[in-house]
């Protein structure tokens, strides 16, 4: 994922023509740069994930509290939105401008509203328990026409030692099981039954027939 860093230490997300998402995104919430300083993910820029036709669902973290134009124009594949926040985050509602279409990385700030009309229909909307009506009544989310109240993950978290593996620090440990772990944006990152040291970002580890998410 392209994060752009600014100097007072947050993040946005923005469009990168030279990757391509499949099925479950996730936004991190804080990332790294190369000398470990750490920024705060707050904002997702202009068309972000448009044409991303390979991604089926986003989960936007809790410190996003901004998003910009056409994010997700002409994500046919995508069904859900999984919003973490419990405050909606600031969106832009109408398209204010004739619509032009528009492939990724291109950017025309304030010509299309963050969702299309297309989203409103068929992308469910997933937020926070006790947060419907806060997004019930802001606009642009009012509009999605399905809003459920519970964030889903997908994945059926065990303890680790249930699943017969060990995480110490960075490195997870497979004791003799198969493993595999995924990063959430790029796919299998390991499989066998050793031990793998993970830089920080998302995990999904499947070992014995169950899934953990962790973050490191």
């Amino acid at each position: 994922m392209w994060y752009d860093l600014n100097p007072d230490k947050t993040a946005e997300v923005n469009a990168n023509p030279n990757i391509n998402y499949e099925g479950d995104v996730i936004i991190c919430s804080k990332v790294t740069d190369d000398e470990e300083n750490e920024y705060t993910v707050t904002s997702i820029g202009d068309y972000a994930f448009a044409g991303q036709i390979g991604m089926n669902s986003i989960t936007i973290p809790e410190t996003v509290e901004k998003l910009g134009s056409g994010v997700f124009e002409e994500c046919t594949g995508l069904t859900k939105i999984i919003c973490e926040s419990a405050t909606p985050p600031s969106a832009i509602s109408e398209t204010v401008k004739p619509q032009v279409i528009v492939f990724r990385a291109a950017r025309q700030s304030g010509v299309d509203g963050t969702f299309n009309e297309w989203c409103f229909e068929n992308v469910e909307l997933y937020v926070p328990k006790g947060s419907i009506d806060a997004y019930k009544s802001a606009e642009p989310w009012r509009k999605f026409k399905k809003i459920v109240e519970s964030v889903p993950t997908g994945i059926s978290v065990v303890p680790a030692d249930e699943m017969g593996i060990q995480i110490s620090g960075n490195k997870v440990y497979a004791n003799g099981k198969q493993m595999q772990v995924y990063d959430v944006t790029d796919g299998i990152v390991y499989e066998g039954n050793a031990s793998v040291t993970l830089q920080r970002g998302i995990y999904i580890i499947k070992a014995g027939g169950r899934s953990l998410k962790i973050k490191m």
